[in-house]
């Protein structure tokens, strides 16, 4: 029996291997699909300020042009008044002037802001054309990684699994059955040790009728309170008393 539990627990160590790089390559496509989602709005971040940029150039292009166009009837309306022989003329070539000046004044304010805004943006730019080819490498280079995590995780799977089969057969089915049916339904370890008619997974007093049948005859029991597969164990104090 003795020989019994120590395969149990070795079949427990490699299952509780398996369950834990089983768990981390299950989380693998999670990180990639983050690492992608991180990149991408990086991407859309450039991407808006750049359509931004053009946006604004665009504007600036186009308001220079209006300025010039206001420029010219600016001199027109300039040469009208040195031209104008009445008053009313004379009135009328002022104000043509002054309604010029006025949108003159509007069109190179908002240049002027354009152009701090294009300067800032041009600015944003660069850095977030920086960052996203950077971080595009490492995304890259950790995104390989991890492919490369998944597939040797696979590898050692299958020669655990190899381990497993084997193992399981040098056990008697009466304990290998209960234990496979144990070790996909409880998490963690399933074959704990009694120790003081404590149960070491649930740390709850067996009945004293069943500890004294464990100590009697040393074999595999199960936990009335949690189901696990329960041994007799020492207490190692006792061992060093």
């Amino acid at each position: 029996m003795e020989e019994e539990i120590k395969q149990l627990i070795s079949l427990q160590d490699l299952d509780l291997e398996i369950q834990s790089i089983k768990k981390e390559k299950d989380e693998i496509p999670a990180a990639i699909t983050s690492l992608n989602k991180e990149l991408k709005e990086l991407e859309t971040s450039l991407a808006n300020e750049k359509e931004r940029f053009d946006v604004d150039e665009k504007e600036k292009n186009t308001k220079e042009i209006e300025l010039k166009l206001e420029e010219i009837k600016l001199e027109k309306s300039r040469v009208k008044l040195n031209a104008v022989k009445t008053t009313k003329e004379h009135k009328a070539a002022l104000k043509e002037i002054e309604e010029h000046n006025r949108q003159n004044s509007i069109l190179e304010e908002r240049i002027l802001f354009l152009l701090e805004e294009l300067d800032s943006l041009r600015k944003t730019v660069e850095e977030l054309e920086s960052t996203f080819e950077a971080r595009s490498k490492e995304i890259g280079t950790e995104i390989e990684g991890f492919e490369k995590r998944s597939a040797a995780i696979k590898t050692s799977i299958e020669t655990m699994q190899g381990k497993r089969d084997t193992l399981l057969a040098k056990i008697d089915p009466k304990y290998s059955e209960k234990y496979n049916r144990l070790i996909n339904s409880i998490e963690g370890h399933v074959v704990v040790g009694v120790i003081k008619g404590v149960c070491t997974g649930c740390f709850m007093n067996l009945p004293p009728q069943l500890f004294n049948e464990m100590m009697s005859d040393m074999d595999l029991k199960l936990c009335p309170n949690c189901s696990r597969l329960i041994f007799f164990k020492e207490d190692e104090t006792d061992k060093k008393g």
